[in-house]
């Protein structure tokens, strides 16, 4: 599961473009993803987090593969600062 915040700061635009990278680099893995669902906590006024990812793997080692990519990286890190 990943859990997303945004700055206050983020504009519209790249909150919706950093999420439709990870969509696109979830569509990229779907061969080795079971299921992934995204979308915007309801009540995320109440909570760190504004948005949340759950990918389910048939492995563990498909899951390190995922994260092991240098695309994952990047979309971290491009998108997804910490």
């Amino acid at each position: 599961m990943l859990l997303i915040s945004f700055l206050e700061t983020a504009s519209r635009e790249s909150v919706e473009d950093a999420l439709a990278h990870l969509q696109k680099l979830i569509i990229h893995y779907s061969s080795f993803i079971v299921q992934a669902t995204s979308g915007c906590c309801l009540d995320h006024m109440d909570s760190l987090y504004s948005h949340a990812s759950v990918i389910r793997f048939p492995s563990i080692d498909d899951f390190k593969l995922f994260k092991e990519s240098t695309e994952y990286k990047d979309v971290r890190l491009l998108h997804f600062h910490r």
